[in-house]
């Protein structure tokens, strides 16, 4: 539903269903979650987990009829699809298919009819009912046990435009603050003080043990976010990457930075540039389409405060680059400061941008000079 991909504007957790996922005014569609171990083979009819899920689809049609609208069963095993009138008897597939194919009863051949009569009958289930759910359902084979974790974090949430520029752990923790947000939802805990102020005969929103199983798209995407800002993160010291050119006494980068006086500060802003450079290349590789436009819109506003730093800096006796460097630094902390998220609300990472624009000679620290010169 926060990509979009999914019909629907609220989950709840946990109420009547494992999930309900609201689909309109009074519409719901039921959902029942099922893992099986893969040596316990393919879902059969007779298997007690399906014939469970089933009877439970069926006890909320008879309650709430036409509200719930649609009937899905996730699992993360097979299901077995049958290739002989035997096998489909036992067979889910054949059975659903032909039930969601089918308007009526009458419709039904002869092995799916003798297949719905026997389990009806067995579960000792309406036999209309039955068909009615049948008519309405969906299989989904959601990942496995193994891969669940990584394919929810790299596969789904790189699907929603705010987590497009995240890094693999970072992903891994709003997968974790999402998981965390289905479990309080799906919990019997109650939180809010007004669940001592509510009358328990309440059976709607109002009452706080029931709207805290609600989930909006809007909530778990603004709920993670807040939670889990993009972070910038300096390179180890002996993280070996190959900067634009190579470190040395020689190379423009550090002729630059030394004939403003910095050649202390000289290790550490090529830190903060390796470290910038590396977080842009992450970003240009999982957002290609936005990421170019923010890359020079980052340099475009760090080149600005660079040009006001020497600027002022200039004013002084050279060599001026100290001065320049404490100007800059305070500018670009008060500029990170003011910027909500992203990379750009990493002081660090905007410094490691001006060693970008001096690596590429779009910033001085001096009066300009012929790199060979010295």
């Amino acid at each position: 539903m926060a990509t979009g991909k999914r019909q629907g504007r609220a989950l709840w957790c946990e109420l009547h269903e494992d999930y309900l996922v609201e689909l309109g005014d009074r519409a719901f569609e039921a959902v029942q979650v099922k893992t099986r171990k893969p040596e316990l083979g393919e879902w059969k009819l007779s298997d007690e987990g399906l014939a469970k899920s089933i009877r439970r689809f069926c006890a909320l049609r008879e309650k709430f009829g036409d509200q719930v609208q649609r009937f899905t069963f996730v699992t993360n095993a097979a299901v077995r699809e049958g290739k002989s009138d035997e096998d489909a008897e036992e067979s889910p597939c054949c059975l659903f298919r032909a039930c969601t194919s089918a308007t009526q009863i009458s419709e039904l051949g002869t092995v799916p009819l003798r297949a719905l009569t026997a389990f009806a009958k067995k579960h000792n289930l309406s036999f209309t009912v039955l068909f009615d759910v049948l008519h309405r359902i969906a299989l989904v084979r959601g990942p496995s046990l193994d891969d669940f974790d990584s394919v929810l974090s790299h596969d789904h949430l790189t699907l929603l435009p705010e987590c497009g520029a995240f890094g693999a752990a970072q992903l891994n923790a709003l997968r974790d603050e999402m998981i965390h947000l289905v479990y309080r939802a799906s919990s019997r805990a109650v939180d809010a003080p007004t669940r001592h102020l509510t009358c328990v005969l309440l059976d709607d929103a109002r009452n706080p043990a029931i709207a805290h199983k609600l989930i909006v798209p809007t909530r778990l995407i603004s709920t993670v976010l807040e939670s889990r800002r993009l972070v910038f993160r300096m390179l180890p010291l002996d993280m070996e990457l190959k900067p634009v050119s190579p470190a040395g006494p020689a190379s423009p980068f550090t002729k630059k930075v030394e004939a403003g006086g910095l050649g202390f500060a000289t290790d550490t802003l090529r830190r903060r540039t390796l470290s910038a450079e590396s977080a842009l290349l992450e970003f240009l590789a999982r957002a290609p389409e936005q990421a170019q436009g923010k890359i020079n819109e980052w340099a475009a506003l760090v080149k600005a405060e660079c040009d006001d730093a020497r600027l002022r800096a200039s004013r002084s006796p050279a060599p001026y680059g100290l001065l320049m460097l404490d100007l800059l630094t305070e500018r670009l902390r008060e500029r990170a400061l003011r910027t909500k998220e992203g990379l750009a609300a990493e002081h660090d990472f905007l410094m490691g941008v001006a060693g970008l624009l001096t690596e590429a000679c779009h910033v001085w620290w001096s009066e300009e000079f012929p790199l060979g010169a010295r």
